[in-house]
């Protein structure tokens, strides 16, 4: 093992995109590091070279009309994930992942620690922090009515004796979201039997992995940023390791504030005032003095001379 096989095995996934390249870099690099540290290897054969770059893209989102169209479009039964998904921009994973113990009514606070992958629960996010999210009070009633719904559906219509039978109140271990089993949806069957069909029915342009659940989560991501300002809340929001990946995807709120402020630039210059006082001094004349104001009129008052 060397850098330079590991450049040639690199080499022949030119085929895939730099991500692809990166993750698989990063990979080999972990196992590596792990043979050093316990004297397999006398080092790692990775080097910074072999380490695609990976350039963040502006991501497409929905504006907010859109994402209230979606949302009132998409069957009730299915309705919750989503609405958590638009007004959080949690990730899938996280979504998918959370259970009632996580949710607290009383604090108002939303706990994100854990991710279901691949029908795996991860102890941990994506990036390895867990962070918090307070319920605006929409988001409130939702999960609220929600949990009420559930307790419901999971209940039989009577016991075996004939009684009726009581709520089933989810468990704290129960998944927020999750289908007639009791198990957690199906990310693919959510996409392709429920959203895919709101967005052709909308006549919302969609694609692969163009228009998924990530999409809410940039869209959450956009607005934060457009109606607040603050990049710094949507890297809190949206559980950004670094302020750099949130300005990179959201570059394009970025140039529409540009844009804004060169236009209010414009205007305070090149405003009819601005421009007669900019013709007068190009014509060698200077702006008529006016007599003071005030109390200092025709007082006698005399300006400070600083000794001079």
């Amino acid at each position: 093992l060397n850098p330079a096989r590991v450049e040639m095995l690199l080499a022949r996934m030119d085929k895939y995109s730099p991500k692809f390249q990166r993750n698989v870099a990063l990979l080999l690099r972990a196992t590596f590091n792990h043979a050093v540290e316990n004297g397999v290897l006398p080092q790692s054969p990775i080097r910074k070279c072999h380490m695609p770059r990976v350039v963040a893209k502006e991501k497409p989102s929905w504006s907010e009309d859109e994402l209230g169209a979606i949302l009132h479009a998409i069957p009730e039964e299915f309705r919750p994930p989503f609405e958590l998904a638009a007004l959080t921009g949690m990730r899938l994973g996280e979504i998918l992942g959370l259970q009632w113990q996580q949710v607290e009514f009383n604090s108002g606070w939303i706990t994100v620690k854990q991710s279901l992958w691949n029908g795996h629960m991860m102890d941990s996010t994506k990036n390895g922090v867990m962070r918090v999210i307070p319920m605006a009070p929409e988001l409130y009633v939702y999960l609220k009515t929600h949990k009420e719904r559930e307790a419901v559906r999971f209940s039989g219509e009577q016991d075996p004796w004939g009684r009726k039978a009581k709520l089933a109140e989810p468990k704290g271990s129960d998944f927020v979201f999750r289908n007639r089993m009791g198990k957690p949806y199906c990310p693919d069957t959510l996409r392709r039997d429920v959203l895919y069909p709101v967005l052709a029915k909308l006549g919302l342009e969609y694609g692969h992995r163009q228009s998924g659940f990530h999409r809410f989560r940039h869209s959450a991501g956009s607005i934060v940023v457009k109606k607040t300002g603050n990049m710094k809340i949507a890297q809190k929001l949206l559980g950004h390791s670094s302020m750099s990946t949130t300005a990179d995807i959201y570059t394009h709120v970025q140039n529409d504030e540009i844009k804004v402020a060169m236009e209010v630039l414009e205007q305070s210059i090149l405003t009819p005032t601005a421009k007669s006082t900019c013709a007068d001094f190009a014509n060698g004349s200077q702006p008529e003095a006016k007599e003071p104001s005030g109390s200092l009129a025709g007082a006698g008052f005399e300006p400070a001379t600083f000794g001079l």
